[in-house]
């Protein structure tokens, strides 16, 4: 079985091509050729997706407008990874392509990582199966906790309104009557389309108008061991992020044996039951990891434990090879 990966890439490291480098990394592994595309112009991945369908038994759509590629006249078996709603990031202009979308992929097989998006996904889309994502726990589970003088929060994720980093900001202007020595990472880049960069000058100006200069490190692009680094020095992880996406992040910080600390609102709580702290109110459960460290590190190390044998890429690849060969077959 030949398969052909196809993703409409954003410019920067992100949840879909994290996945996208796991899949077709453990899908040779099984013993499964692929062939990778990804692209930021539609046109040019559109042309090298119709040149390669010849060689291919499926094909295998990680996100909107990659599904598009498939069309028209293409009778190869095809799959859609959808991590959210293509309206997610809605743009009058695009709604034509909406309606398209909907109209191929009404009788093909869809991929949802939770519940929730399955249920949001389900009102436009037949959802077929729901797959939680893996984490490269090995990768992530190698480094040594460093102790800190001060109290440092980190959070992950591309400076932007979906990770909304501007409520982290108020949430760790409050914390600081209470825990004076609290400094605050935010671990990601600017998005380099849209209203990325905006956003970021946005989130400069609220430190500067929050008094917190010193206070917050803006780190911009890093490498994946970068990335790792900051979850080794850092005390807790927050993620207020409340929409779609961010899925990984703080799966990825509970392989390091790091607290995390994320929103009610949080598409994959559901498995974080007794292994972090799923609150809206973020200023008391950090004071409360703050002074009870060794309750929480206790927590989040049963946590990576338990990512390590629950969340893992092959896990995640074994059950789309199922039904990557279950569409082969119909």
């Amino acid at each position: 079985m030949n398969i052909l990966l196809v993703h409409s890439t954003m410019g920067y490291h992100g949840g879909p091509e994290e996945l996208l480098l796991n899949l077709n990394r453990h899908l040779w592994e099984y013993g499964y050729p692929t062939r990778t595309i990804t692209e930021r112009s539609f046109l040019k991945l559109y042309l090298e997706v119709r040149r390669n369908l010849s060689w291919a038994d499926v094909v295998c759509a990680i996100s909107f407008p990659s599904t598009l590629t498939i069309y028209p006249f293409c009778n190869k078996p095809a799959i859609w990874i959808c991590n959210e709603l293509p309206e997610t990031f809605y743009r009058w202009y695009k709604v034509p392509l909406f309606k398209l979308n909907e109209h191929v992929w009404r009788d093909k097989c869809l991929i949802c990582s939770n519940k929730v998006d399955a249920d949001e996904v389900s009102r436009k889309y037949k959802v077929s199966h729901v797959i939680p994502f893996g984490v490269d726990w090995d990768f992530y589970s190698y480094g040594i906790r460093r102790m800190n003088h001060e109290f440092n929060i980190v959070q992950v994720g591309y400076i932007g309104r979906y990770k909304d980093q501007l409520t982290t900001l108020d949430i760790f202007s409050a914390l600081l009557s209470k825990i004076p020595e609290a400094r605050l990472i935010l671990a990601g880049p600017k998005v380099p389309s849209g209203t990325g960069p905006l956003y970021w000058d946005r989130v400069v100006e609220k430190v500067k108008s929050l008094g917190l200069d010193g206070k917050v490190t803006m780190t911009g692009q890093l490498s994946r061991e970068e990335v790792r680094n900051y979850l080794y020095m850092s005390d807790v992880f927050i993620h207020p992020v409340t929409g779609t996406g961010g899925w990984l992040a703080p799966f990825e910080a509970l392989s390091t044996g790091l607290p995390v600390v994320v929103s009610t609102k949080f598409y994959g709580k559901e498995f974080l039951d007794g292994f972090g702290v799923v609150t809206e109110d973020y200023v008391d459960a950090l004071c409360d990891v703050y002074l009870n460290r060794e309750r929480y590190n206790e927590m989040a190390r049963r946590g990576s434990e338990w990512v390590k044998y629950n969340f893992t890429w092959k896990h995640y690849t074994r059950k789309v090879l199922e039904v990557l060969r279950e569409t082969c077959e119909l």
